[in-house]
């Protein structure tokens, strides 16, 4: 698999992953260190219903909340 990615995808992950992997998983060994520095995205995580966090694992989940969105938005141009 790794020698089937692109030159750039390779480059990208050693240069920014690997270099910085200690910076990206040190919330995993120090509990005062928040999972994220984006304080939205810890109270949206937070306050999130378990179904919903559960229906944007998957494509369909996230494609089926979608749906009803873009054509909503669809049908508002439409209009305009």
């Amino acid at each position: 698999m790794w020698n089937e990615c692109p030159g750039f995808l390779k480059d990208f992950y050693n240069k920014k992953i690997v270099r910085d992997m200690h910076k990206l998983t040190a919330h995993l060994f120090d509990s005062n260190i928040p999972k994220t520095n984006n304080q939205i995205e810890s109270k949206f995580s937070g306050a999130q219903q378990k179904e919903d966090k559960k229906r944007f694992k998957t494509k369909s989940g996230a494609m089926s909340y979608l749906k009803p969105i873009i054509e909503r938005q669809n049908d508002e141009l439409k209009w305009t």
